[in-house]
């Protein structure tokens, strides 16, 4: 089968995640099955409608997300982790240490950031932190990454905290947290049933902090974080098994 023949020009939103949606598709669609090799860049661009430049990028997530391997001077592969068992193999360990790191680094940020939310946060930080609530749940339901309405969510919580430097911290992390939020959105996209669990832990922070909770909203806040942590860097065998 002509895996290409699958892949629907790419047009508008950010491009490598709509490369990496309709991939993520075919994988879960038994398409493009363990072991496969995909279509080359050129091929790949030339069907979709976008640069090479994009589709690399599409591509460098996806291997960091464990459900693609390159083999060098052979081309790109399905990962062989996802078979029977419906398992996605782990990123590579050269990655593993940056995301440790960073998520620590998130943890005492965003937790923070999250309990002053719960004590600070006005009828406009609420509303504001609904609206990117409503998104996210919207790009899910429709089977996209949401990273853009994921981020917003983050970032609509540190503005609600009212301290303006630790926007200024999300800002600066910018690149590294969109790198990381896709990468961790393209490895929940590939799991049936877990999109649904992340919007939820999305759901308990707001509700927290919807409550002027500010030790809840922490934990909410700190849970979440953790378990994209575990999902990013553990085997996620058993879908009806996955944490958080």
């Amino acid at each position: 089968m002509n895996q290409a023949e699958a892949l629907l020009p790419v047009r508008g939103r950010r491009m490598a995640e709509a490369v990496i949606e309709q991939l993520v598709a075919l994988i879960q669609q038994g398409r493009l099955r363990p072991g496969d090799r995909l279509p080359a860049e050129r091929e790949l661009a030339r069907e979709l409608g976008v640069s090479r430049a994009v589709v690399r990028e599409a591509l460098v997530y996806l291997q960091q997300a464990g459900l693609v391997r390159t083999r060098q001077g052979s081309g790109t592969y399905v990962a062989d982790a996802l078979g029977a068992t419906g398992s996605l193999a782990a990123p590579p360990p050269e990655a593993q240490q940056d995301l440790v790191w960073l998520f620590e680094l998130r943890m005492g940020v965003e937790g923070e950031a999250a309990a002053l939310a719960a004590q600070r946060a006005g009828r406009r930080d609420r509303k504001r932190l609904a609206a990117a609530l409503e998104r996210l749940t919207a790009e899910v339901e429709a089977g996209r990454l949401g990273v853009e309405a994921d981020f917003d969510f983050h970032l609509a919580v540190a503005a609600a905290s009212g301290n303006p430097y630790l926007v200024r911290s999300l800002n600066v992390m910018t690149d590294l947290l969109v790198r990381s939020v896709t990468v961790s959105r393209a490895r929940s996209l590939a799991v049936p049933g877990l999109p649904a669990a992340v919007v939820g832990e999305h759901r308990a922070v707001y509700e927290r902090i919807a409550a002027g909770d500010a030790q809840g909203a922490r934990q909410a806040m700190r849970d979440h974080l953790q378990a994209a942590l575990r999902r990013l860097l553990a085997p996620a065998e058993d879908t009806g098994q996955v944490k958080g």
